[in-house]
């Protein structure tokens, strides 16, 4: 997944799921059907735009127009990734 900003509250990281997932977990093991449906719902449709700090259903990718100008907004210092193989190489 890619790392997601938050405009409202400027959280930095992955978004969350909406729904529950003991209610998913519930429903695979009454109802295959609606199992299916609700894990649709929540992971499909969704795309995971849910806040895990303000709840706020605001997460924004890092890399769009309204992600970088939240970036700006709140300062946020965004360190590259660390390549694991290139360091693995050196060695």
């Amino acid at each position: 997944m890619s790392k997601k900003v938050c405009t409202k509250c400027g959280y930095y990281g992955e978004g969350q799921y909406p729904g529950s997932l003991a209610v998913e977990i519930i429903l695979w093991l009454a109802l295959a059907i609606a199992g299916i449906l609700y894990s649709w719902w929540r992971r499909v449709l969704n795309e995971n735009n849910i806040c895990p700090k303000c709840s706020c259903k605001s997460m924004v990718s890092v890399k769009s127009n309204e992600g970088k100008e939240t970036i700006e907004k709140f300062n946020i210092e965004i360190k590259p990734a660390v390549d694991i193989l290139a360091n693995s190489k050196k060695n």
